[in-house]
């Protein structure tokens, strides 16, 4: 098989590897661990995986012109995912990837254990993995103190933005590259984070994961087949005690603990933010809400817990919108309609705020909901989602920096519109399953990345979250990884996560009527 050499171009830094014949530039960035994002799983909708050719010659393809404008195709820029080299080429990678995202780590409240003066210490690791974002902690189990953090992006991200992607890619033939992928990560970072800290590994007790359960099966190396087909069945939901050489080789040493699930969709992340919340324990009604591409929504009524799922696509986290970015550095995360700007220019004008203060890049999920907002209190964006025909075919623009302008088009207000519409109606829907009205609520615990950092005035404004419940509102943080922390550090753990299981059980929002009708209704803001 004839290989190529692929000279990339990055941060002014050039190194080469080689390309198979027939093999995608993806394909070959990913055979030597490169990251590059491809939210749509590679299949060149998503437009994010782009290089730019600066020597040789790369086909442009359909999906090429769909990306990108004429002036872009001339300048080079390509689908990695649907560029096959065929002779050895010089490309640059864009600098500002998403191997930067910014996970959260915090979580609201302290579950600290206690010990004995002039106890050992005993060191533990506990495991967030995201869809998107890994995040983990560094435990001092004997104190319950937590020494560390350390994120990442989820390296299989390469494979698709959503768990729906990556079970189709598992059942394509590359379930095995998807758990070395995913284990390799989970022991870089591992290392990395007891490094950092002068914590030999040999040191770590204990390792308690908790994920979705589409990750956990891809962790585990388990057959994802039945998972994306009714009646969606997975090969367990069981809480896992395995010694760590079972699953890491003895590239780690100590014990592995993954929390259990409740169903297919609603997975072990869920289950430690409800132990972490002392959901259970909640006397008055309370609803549990995780916002991300798959919500999960949990409600308590007397001894009983009703949970769903509703996919809200990527748009919270980004994707699908035409400027957007996950979590990095320079994405827009705050947008506030710049009066005094607007009318000095006679046009929109926005001030905007970027993660860490870097150029502006994109657009983040909780930018994409401020804009929103803002473009409804100036009647940019009517009710129903459509923006000022002004600007329908430029789209608002938010901020220019030299290299392009960053604009918010029709397109992205009606993504966000699928979203917001999908949550709404989920909780909706099983609040009216549950025989309860807002009023009958007494906390509503919103949990996790984009629920941490989303503007709760303008996520009520825009409907996806209700006006009467505002003044009930907890905002958790990462409630999955406070839920492992919380499981290393306090007894009975095991114990609890049996109760949330057992008063558990899952509707199924797609096969209700109500939600249905009121999928359509909560499209409009």
């Amino acid at each position: 098989m004839e290989l190529f050499t692929i000279t990339l171009v990055k941060n002014g830094v050039k190194t080469s590897i080689k390309a198979k014949q027939g093999h995608s530039l993806m394909n070959a960035l990913a055979d030597e661990d490169i990251y590059i994002p491809a939210m749509c799983g590679g299949k060149g909708t998503c437009g994010k995986c782009k290089v730019q050719l600066l020597k040789g010659a790369l086909e442009i393809t359909g999906a090429d012109r769909q990306a990108f404008s004429k002036d872009e195709l001339k300048s080079g820029l390509r689908l990695s995912c649907t560029a096959y080299p065929s002779e050895d080429i010089t490309v640059k990678i864009d600098t500002n990837e998403e191997s930067e995202f910014e996970a959260v780590t915090f979580f609201s409240k302290n579950t600290t254990a206690t010990a004995p003066a002039g106890t050992k210490s005993s060191f533990s690791i506990a495991v967030d993995i995201g869809t998107t974002t890994i995040a983990l902690a560094l435990v001092d189990t004997a104190n319950g103190e937590v020494l560390d953090n350390l994120t990442a992006v989820n390296k299989q991200r390469a494979y698709g933005a959503d768990v729906i992607s990556r079970i189709q890619n598992a059942n394509e033939g590359k379930l095995t590259e998807l758990t070395e992928t995913l284990r390799t990560q989970l022991i870089e970072c591992i290392n990395r984070l007891c490094d950092n800290n002068a914590v030999n590994t040999h040191d770590i007790q204990d390792i308690v994961i908790t994920a979705n359960t589409v990750m956990i099966h891809l962790l585990l190396g388990l057959s994802c087949e039945t998972l994306g087909i009714a009646p969606f069945t997975p090969v367990t939901l069981e809480h896992i005690i395995k010694k760590s050489h079972e699953i890491f080789g003895e590239k780690l040493h100590g014990t592995v603990h993954i929390l259990p699930g409740i169903s297919t969709y609603v997975g072990a992340d869920i289950t430690a933010g409800l132990y972490f919340s002392d959901f259970i324990h909640y006397e008055k009604p309370a609803v549990f809400l995780d916002i991300g591409t798959n919500g999960e929504i949990a409600v308590k009524k007397d001894g009983a817990i009703v949970c769903a799922a509703t996919a809200a696509g990527p748009a919270f986290e980004g994707g699908n919108i035409s400027n957007g970015t996950g979590s990095v550095v320079g994405a827009i995360c705050e947008v506030r309609y710049d009066a005094k700007s607007a009318a000095m220019r006679n046009k929109p004008a926005f001030e905007i705020k970027t993660i860490s203060g870097g150029k502006p890049i994109g657009i983040c999920g909780s930018g994409v909901i401020d804009i929103v907002a803002e473009s409804l209190r100036q009647g940019l964006i009517d009710e129903s989602g459509r923006l000022d025909e002004m600007y329908a075919k430029t789209g608002l623009e938010i901020a220019v920096t030299d290299e392009k302008s960053i604009t918010f088009s029709q397109k992205d207000i009606r993504e966000l519109q699928l979203g917001k519409s999908a949550i709404r109606s989920g909780l909706d829907t099983l609040l009216a399953f549950a025989e309860l009205e807002y009023d009958d609520i007494g906390r509503l615990f919103i949990a996790g990345g984009f629920g941490f950092h989303i503007n709760i005035d303008n996520g009520i404004y825009i409907g996806l979250l209700p006006e009467e419940l505002k003044s009930k509102i907890t905002v958790i943080g990462n409630s999955s990884l406070g839920g492992a922390v919380k499981y290393l550090t306090q007894g009975q753990s095991s114990d609890e996560l049996s109760k949330i299981i057992k008063m558990s059980k899952e509707h199924s929002l797609p096969s209700d009527k109500l939600f249905s009708e009121l999928y359509m209704e909560n499209m409009t803001f």
